[in-house]
C-alpha cells in the first residue's frame, strides 16, 4: 500500500461524510453507509491514504481492499458530500429554477430577486426596490439629535432605537 503520510485531522468534516471502520484479520470489503464514486471518496489506513484502483476498488457502496488488512487498522473514508457547501446542486441541464435544489419554483414578480429564506432560495422584494441601485435608506430617514457635552476629540453616535445621530464638538 502507499505511504502518503497526511493526518486525518488536516481535513473538514463539513463538506463530507466519515465512515471509520475497524479491520478484521484479512478483510477487504466494507460496506459504505452511502454511495459514492471512486474519486469522490478519500480512503486512509491507519492515517496512511490509499490510492484508488491500486489499493482499493469500488462499486456504490461497496469498498474492496486489493489485499486484507490487519486486525485492528483503523479505516476511514471520507465521502464527498452530493452537494458541498455553496453547490447548487440539482438535475443535470436543469433549465428553470425548479429543476434546481433548494430554489423556490415559485414565479417572482418585478422587481423581486432570490433570496436566501433560511431553507432555499425564493423570489422575495428587493431592497433597492426595482433593480438598478437607489432605495435602502432616504435622507428623511436621518435626524441629528441636541448636542452633547464636548469633552476629549468629540464624538458622533447613533443610536439604532431612534435613528438619532448626536455630534459633540472636540474641545
Amino acid at each position: 500500500m502507499a505511504i502518503n503520510l497526511i493526518p486525518q485531522r488536516a481535513f473538514s468534516n463539513d463538506d463530507m461524510a466519515t465512515d471509520t471502520f475497524t479491520a478484521t484479520a484479512g478483510q477487504t470489503v466494507f460496506t459504505l453507509s452511502r454511495s459514492a464514486t471512486l474519486n469522490g471518496i478519500l480512503v486512509h489506513v491507519n492515517d496512511v491514504i490509499q490510492q484508488p484502483t491500486a489499493d482499493y476498488t469500488l462499486s456504490t457502496v461497496t469498498l474492496t481492499f486489493n489485499s486484507g488488512l490487519t486486525v485492528g487498522d483503523d479505516v476511514r473514508v471520507r465521502i464527498m458530500t452530493e452537494r458541498p457547501l455553496g453547490s447548487a446542486g440539482g438535475a443535470s441541464g436543469a433549465t428553470t429554477l425548479g429543476a434546481l435544489n433548494d430554489v423556490s419554483s415559485a414565479s417572482p414578480s418585478s422587481g423581486q430577486v432570490l433570496k436566501w429564506s433560511g431553507t432555499q432560495w425564493a423570489p422575495a422584494a428587493d431592497a433597492t426596490g426595482g433593480g438598478g441601485g437607489g432605495g435602502g435608506i432616504a435622507l428623511s430617514d436621518l435626524s441629528i439629535g441636541s448636542e452633547g457635552t464636548p469633552s476629549g476629540n468629540g464624538l458622533i453616535a447613533y443610536n439604532n432605537s431612534t435613528g438619532v445621530f448626536s455630534y459633540t464638538p472636540a474641545t
